[in-house]
């Protein structure tokens, strides 16, 4: 009996177990944003918002994709872009678009899942955002 109301106290005392759940890092926003219409002269650069702070903005070009599509949603090209710059926290990159970007053409912009992050995290998928220059 004494051994049993041991245990219960014990039990009772005992600190109550914490989890903690970590996020992966993903993409909050970009801009231009998801589904923008815009002149093709306003389209840059790109600006892309993290959760968590990238490792190296200037190889996270690597892991970027800029792509210009045709009316049926194929790609016609890759946009070439310059290497990318950080904020001081390293959760806002800026990826300058080298060259101009055409008139009236729908572009998909994917932030590859091989993406590194600070902490040594990659982001568990792609992330896929497009905008549309005006004619």
């Amino acid at each position: 009996m004494r051994l049993a109301f041991l245990l219960l106290f014990a039990a009772a005392c005992a600190p109550e177990a914490q989890i903690n759940l970590i996020e992966a890092p993903y993409l909050v926003d970009s801009y231009p944003g998801n589904g923008s219409v815009l002149p093709a002269d306003q389209a840059g650069p790109l600006l892309l918002r993290f959760s968590k702070p990238v490792a190296e903005a200037s190889s996270a070009g690597s892991s970027l994709r800029v792509e210009a599509l045709d009316q049926d949603g194929a790609v016609a090209n890759e946009v070439p872009m310059s290497p990318c710059v950080a904020d001081a926290e390293g959760l806002l990159l800026e990826c300058p678009v080298a060259g101009e970007l055409s008139p009236s053409t729908r572009y998909r912009i994917t932030v590859e899942a091989s993406l590194l992050f600070a902490s040594g995290e990659t982001m568990t998928s792609d992330h896929q955002r497009w905008f549309q220059t005006m004619p």
